[in-house]
């Protein structure tokens, strides 16, 4: 696969990312802002976790989208704007066990 190939793939997940948390927002009253900030702060108090484990304690706190992967844009945020870090890989416990799960970090 081409590297242009590889960038339009990622802009197109990003774009169905925002719009599936546009909807969430819309639909369900989801707070992506508030929603950030909370994964910023477990982080914070908990250290390094898999992503799947920082979308379920969002969702015990109240967070409550469509669909979980509303979440994406909220993660794709933190990044670009440097809030939280790549620390590791892991298997995934949801989306049938397949790899590529990530474990993130604050960055304070």
């Amino acid at each position: 696969m081409n590297q242009l190939a590889i960038d339009f793939t990622r802009a197109e997940g990003e774009r169905l990312a925002g719009l599936c948390t546009d909807k969430a927002e819309r639909d369900t009253g989801f707070d992506r802002k508030s929603c950030a900030d909370f994964i910023v702060g477990w982080l914070i108090r908990h250290g390094p976790l898999p992503g799947e484990e920082c979308t379920d304690q969002a969702k015990k706190h109240g967070f409550h989208p469509h669909d979980d992967r509303a979440f994406g844009a909220v993660y794709a945020k933190l990044v670009r704007t440097n809030r939280i870090r790549c620390a590791g890989f892991c298997e995934r416990k949801k989306g049938h066990g397949t790899a590529g799960g990530r474990i993130w970090s604050a960055v304070i």
